[in-house]
């Protein structure tokens, strides 16, 4: 039963499924994209021979393929560059994760795999506490924090012989980013090299 319902929460319709349209502004004129794999369950990766590296190369190898640049994930919205330099680090995210549950004895896999898009938002108002305790609420103040949205999101759940499910693993991941890239070049057409 718990199963079930976590499976069902993590196939709930997220942000950018429902009828999104994806020529909208907040996804046109990116000029690159960050890969960021959560880390694999160890025993269970390793039983498998799969890597959060083998991961993260496949992703990179697709959005280059793509015509988009891969950076590394931006460590910080708020690093000041200095004037004329090639940002190295892209805020843009394209992060990725993988659960692994072993069952059957070990030969059988079930794995959710999840692929999402997010980028730095700016709050349409913070909340500051004065010394009263009272609150006061400022319009568009940039609060000095990493704030993200997460614009795209799509995953699923499956069943794999243990033999086959890295295989199947990368697959379904790569499918997710396909899925992902195809909506992304139709919002950039002439996507930056």
């Amino acid at each position: 039963m718990w199963l079930a319902m976590a499976l069902s929460a993590f196939l709930a319709a997220g942000p950018g499924q429902a009828g999104q349209d994806f020529r909208d502004p907040v996804y046109a004129g990116i000029p690159s994209l960050g890969v960021s794999v959560t880390p694999l369950r160890a025993d269970a990766a390793a039983k498998i021979g799969l890597t959060d590296a083998q991961l993260a190369s496949d992703v990179e190898q697709r959005i280059r393929q793509s015509g988009i640049t891969v950076f590394a994930p931006v460590s910080s919205y708020l690093v000041a560059k200095p004037s004329g330099d090639q940002p190295r680090e892209s805020p843009y995210l394209i992060e990725v994760q993988v659960g692994l549950l072993p069952v059957g004895g070990d030969q059988w896999m079930v794995y959710t795999a999840r692929v999402t898009f997010s980028q730095p938002v700016l709050l349409a108002r913070t909340a500051e506490q004065r010394p009263d305790g009272s609150l006061v609420f400022t319009p568009n103040k940039w609060v000095g924090s990493d704030v993200r949205a997460t614009m795209w999101d799509r995953g699923m759940v499956a069943m794999e012989a243990r033999a086959k499910s890295a295989q199947s693993i990368r697959t379904q991941v790569g499918a997710l980013v396909d899925a992902f890239l195809k909506e992304f070049v139709a919002a950039n057409p002439k996507a930056p090299h």
